[in-house]
């Protein structure tokens, strides 16, 4: 237990108080609004080295797990979808070959995780999603590591601003975070 709780709040999802225990951490819609900024820029960090570094392998298997999730788009399987998206921006991650890059990304990553899927279930957002991973997977096979970023960077921006549309419509007394 112990060591979960050591865990949990080494990603920022818990908070240790002493004499208190551990807590949830909550996160403030300003600093979400930042996570959302930081994460974009360093999944496009992560698409801009893997366009350089990706070995052929890594690629191949990239391209499978794009193909997979055009399947599960086509079936409308939004829990898969998720975790086969969740698997292309890690492959992608791990391709970029900095461990140190990996670890952050997917730090900021796990504290947005329930926001991040949210925004699946806005309407069309699962195939526009798709269509942006094609562009990113474009980029990458080509080795064209500019484009690579900045597409990635637009990517998770989308999720940023669908974020900031739901919090934008939540009562007043709710979006004071």
């Amino acid at each position: 237990m112990r060591e979960a709780l050591r865990q949990l709040a080494s990603t920022g999802l818990v908070e240790r108080r002493p004499r208190q225990g551990s807590v949830v951490a909550t996160i403030t819609i300003p600093a979400m609004i930042e996570m959302f900024e930081v994460m974009a820029e360093l999944e496009g960090m992560c698409a801009r080295l893997a366009a350089r570094r990706m070995t052929k392998e890594e690629k191949l298997a990239l391209k499978a797990m794009h193909q997979a999730c055009g399947r599960l788009v086509k079936k409308g399987d939004l829990d898969a979808y998720y975790a086969m998206n969740k698997r292309f921006h890690e492959t992608i991650y791990a391709g970029a070959h900095s461990r140190t890059l990996e670890e952050m990304t997917r730090g900021i990553r796990n504290r947005l995780t329930a926001y991040r899927r949210y925004q699946l279930h806005q309407t069309g957002r699962i195939a526009n999603s798709f269509a942006e991973h094609q562009a990113v997977l474009d980029a990458i096979l080509a080795g064209d590591a500019e484009t690579a970023s900045r597409l990635m960077q637009g990517h998770v921006n989308i999720q940023g601003d669908v974020f900031a549309d739901f919090v934008s419509s939540l009562p007043s007394a709710y979006a004071t975070g």
